[in-house]
């Protein structure tokens, strides 16, 4: 299909679902009271509280706040745990290559129902310019129509399951204009990829893995399986429940740190998409843009690469704060936007690797 095709409907798409303003979060913002949180904190969180902001204060670049939080009652260490990359260049081949196979069946069932169809759904999408699909979209870019409810992982690292799980429901509502609410506790318990490997645990996780289970398997719904891992570290048993929630397939944009231009085009596409972050000073976040520790610097570097501990989500993007709008999964009492923040282009290794989900019908 000519590429101009597809420019023209992702920009009708664009048009359409991109709501524009210059903090698209002022409107999250709550009042909190930072004595009474601080007051709260246990032992362990003030201890934690105590360091970061020791560190908060002696950062040379920031402009963002700092803020007491009950996230700082459990170690960053279980709060942000992601598996580090594991997936060959031959097995991303094969995926694309395996939705490139299935894309005429979708394409079939998707017109069947009625639902309008995407070709840039799982293609290849480096292969398409995605600044023309872009212009005009400067500013801040937020469709808060298909965002789901932020969800809190506790002290279980889980953070995997709940970035992928986001995806998932914010392409569905995209799609079909209705909302779902995906089991994370499935995808932790019982998840496994399409070759029967683990997903994760409350150790960490791979986010694309629980994608894959959802593709090859389904995924019960959150009523049907409520999260039981808030409290503890301990990985709940599986248990076998209907799979109302799949995925047509799931794509990996670009390799390693895509461009924000194919970023923003594929939150445009797909609704949200998952990241890996290193989300060193996190847990303190109070506000504004976090902007602290610039991919390359020698805070997001280890003998092995760059380093990565957590899973997230992008909503959106601010090009007037330069910054991703982020979706986290420590409670809608995290930070003062309901569990949402501002990111810094190229901080904290963001884009590390980025997925994005389509949904079935």
């Amino acid at each position: 299909m000519k590429k101009s095709i597809i420019w023209s409907i992702l920009l009708l798409m664009g048009t359409k679902t991109m709501l524009n303003a210059q903090d698209p979060l002022a409107s999250f913002a709550t009042q909190r009271d930072l004595v009474k949180i601080e007051a709260s904190l246990s032992t362990a969180g003030k201890t934690l509280l105590a360091s970061e902001k020791r560190e908060y204060e002696q950062l040379k670049r920031k402009s963002y706040r700092f803020s007491p939080n009950r996230c700082m009652n459990y170690p960053l260490t279980s709060l942000a745990s992601l598996m580090k990359e594991d997936i060959s260049p031959l097995l991303l081949k094969k995926n694309i290559e395996s939705n490139l196979a299935k894309l005429p069946s979708i394409k079939k069932s998707f017109e069947a129902k009625g639902i309008r169809w995407n070709p840039a759904w799982l293609v290849d999408i480096t292969t398409i310019d995605w600044k023309k699909i872009l212009l005009g979209a400067s500013g801040c870019s937020l469709n808060t129509s298909i965002l789901s409810p932020v969800k809190d992982q506790g002290y279980c690292g889980s953070c995997w399951a709940f970035a992928a799980g986001a995806a998932y429901e914010h392409g569905y509502k995209l799609t079909y204009g209705s909302a779902k609410d995906v089991s994370e506790q499935d995808l932790l318990s019982c998840g496994l990829n399409c070759s029967g490997e683990n997903a994760g645990s409350c150790s960490g996780g791979w986010e694309y893995r629980a994608l894959d289970y959802m593709l090859c398997t389904g995924a019960a719904s959150e009523s049907a399986y409520p999260y039981s891992n808030a409290g503890t570290t301990a990985e709940a048993a599986c248990v076998s429940n209907p799979k109302s929630m799949s995925l047509a397939g799931w794509v990996r944009i670009g390799t390693s740190y895509p461009s924000d231009d194919v970023v923003k085009a594929a939150i445009a596409t797909y609704g949200a998409v998952t990241t890996a972050v290193y989300a060193r000073g996190w847990t303190g976040y109070g506000g504004d843009v976090m902007d602290a520790y610039p991919n390359g610097s020698s805070e997001l570097v280890s003998s092995s690469g760059a380093t990565i501990n957590h899973a997230v989500t992008i909503v959106g993007w601010c090009d007037a704060k330069g910054a991703w709008i982020v979706k986290n999964s420590w409670g809608a009492d995290w930070g003062p936007y309901r569990g949402y923040c501002y990111v810094k282009y190229g901080h904290y290794n963001i884009n590390a690797r980025v997925h994005a989900a389509l949904p079935n019908p």
